[in-house]
């Protein structure tokens, strides 16, 4: 129901809330719905708060087969939450807890491609690594959904950082669309990217989305007023990692850098991040 949104979250919550089990198994699975119904409403700080205990009752449970399943789908949780609140030591080791257990190998493909994502504005090397990691796994798995997120992540990387390559990848939903109008900017083939974008309907859009679309259109455009609407739709969104985006392009074209230090602080709702190295 939740997948299908065929109820509002709030609505869900209250319905999850009514589900009382026994069984610790069962009273785990109820806590990841939660956290996951949380991470829809936007509220970080209520899913980590609510994490803690969901750590103790899976430590509780007999079977290391699904002890490990609910640890793995805790972690990717937990990447999502302190990813976007630029948490990024934090959001590293949620990685690095799916990557040391032993059961469900082909998940490891996505912990590598969070890993990834991590180092995005910081270190291209490690980027690189973990990304060609995360697409060896999923290859080695045979996992067709992994190797597309992971073929998708490298293509941003590598637009990101203006390196020349081929993209592949079919247009056949709009996250790809999205990586590939970032590699026709990356190519220089601007009238090309700009046709793809105006063909994207933004009133269908997610706050989340919203915010590359409006990057990509300010890279379009040069136009400052454009990122500045990215950076509103990232706020929106609660996205403090990805609003780096815009950010950065704005601190190139000589925008207010106590403006931009303030923006890109909201995120850290628990502790400040010493290990960043984006400059601001």
């Amino acid at each position: 129901m939740r997948k299908d949104a065929k109820l509002p979250s709030i609505k869900l919550l209250s319905e999850v809330e009514e589900f009382k089990p026994r069984e610790v198994e069962m009273r785990v699975l109820k806590s990841i719905l939660k956290g996951l119904i949380y991470f829809d409403l936007g509220e970080n700080k209520s899913i980590l708060l609510h994490n803690q205990d969901t750590h103790e009752q899976i430590e509780e449970i007999r079977s290391d087969y699904i002890q490990a399943s609910y640890s793995v789908r805790l972690g990717l949780l937990s990447f999502a939450v302190h990813l976007f609140s630029y948490n990024l030591e934090k959001a590293r080791q949620s990685c690095y807890s799916i990557i040391g257990q032993d059961f469900i190998e082909h998940v490891k493909a996505a912990a590598y491609i969070n890993l990834s994502q991590t180092y995005l504005f910081s270190n291209y090397q490690l980027a690189l690594e973990y990304s060609k990691r995360s697409i060896d796994v999923a290859i080695t798995f045979s996992h067709s959904n992994y190797l597309k997120m992971a073929n998708l992540n490298h293509s941003f990387l590598n637009s990101f950082y203006g390196i020349d390559f081929e993209f592949t990848q079919p247009l056949d939903d709009h996250q790809t669309l999205a990586n590939y109008i970032f590699y026709l900017i990356n190519k220089g083939d601007i009238s090309l990217a700009q046709g793809y974008l105006e063909e994207i309907d933004i009133n269908s859009l997610t706050d989340w989305d919203k915010g590359f679309y409006f990057y990509y259109k300010g890279l379009i455009d040069e136009d400052v007023s454009t990122f500045y609407k990215s950076v509103d739709s990232f706020v929106s969104a609660d996205n403090y990692f990805f609003i780096h985006l815009p950010l950065l392009k704005l601190q190139k074209l000589g925008e207010s850098e106590e403006a931009l230090k303030i923006l890109s602080k909201r995120g850290l709702i628990y502790e400040e991040n010493s290990n960043s190295h984006v400059d601001f």
